[in-house]
């Protein structure tokens, strides 16, 4: 063996769909009682730049029109692919967004739904001595723990589903993954500063 290569080579063609690498006296073996018309030959050519040979190979498509032989042009395929990876982002992105503003929510729910008994411990305490200051760490706390606890967990568990998809495509997804997770934690840190300072205003105002 001269050499391993990891995709493809040539495209499927009818039931040609497994490649094999042989040497030529293994090759005249195998087919020295196969007849002709069922014997394929494909030739194929490598374009510079053959993401941009759209017009081209709309133009070498109309040319060819022999029945006898089929035609395969590697700019239209990825174009379509590329469409279809653009809409299913979309949709991911759309349905994540509208995920991400449903657990805010509830999140932001979850804090306030119990403010009136937090006001009178909190009053408690500070009769017993606590600061304002050390009232903001501890509401601070609390909140941090409710809104990143999750996020922490989601992020193992996306760390895991990418390490597990970048071993089946054959790819690294590290960057992508990376950015995905850091735009999530911006979002969510911007999420808890909001709600940190209005929960943080309604119960100390309580306070006399």
């Amino acid at each position: 063996m001269a050499g391993q290569r990891n995709h493809s080579i040539i495209a499927p063609i009818k039931s040609a769909t497994t490649l094999m690498v042989v040497d030529d006296q293994l090759y005249n073996e195998i087919t020295a009682d196969m007849p002709l018309k069922e014997m394929v030959r494909v030739r194929g050519y490598e374009v510079k730049d053959w993401e941009e040979s759209m017009e081209t190979s709309g133009k070498i498509e109309k040319m060819s029109n022999n029945p006898d032989h089929q035609l395969q042009t590697r700019a239209p395929i990825y174009h379509k692919m590329k469409q279809g990876s653009i809409l299913i982002l979309f949709i991911g992105l759309f349905v994540s967004l509208l995920f991400f503003i449903v657990q805010g929510s509830m999140m932001y729910l979850r804090v306030f739904t119990n403010l009136e008994d937090k006001k009178i411990q909190i009053h408690a305490l500070h009769r017993l001595g606590l600061t304002k200051k050390e009232i903001r760490q501890i509401l601070s706390a609390e909140i941090r723990i409710l809104f990143f606890a999750p996020f922490v967990i989601g992020m193992m568990h996306a760390i895991v589903a990418y390490v597990a998809l970048s071993n089946l495509l054959g790819s690294n997804l590290f960057s992508y993954s990376a950015m995905v997770i850091a735009t999530y934690f911006l979002l969510q840190l911007l999420y808890y500063q909001v709600t940190k300072k209005m929960y943080e205003r309604a119960v100390t105002n309580a306070i006399k």
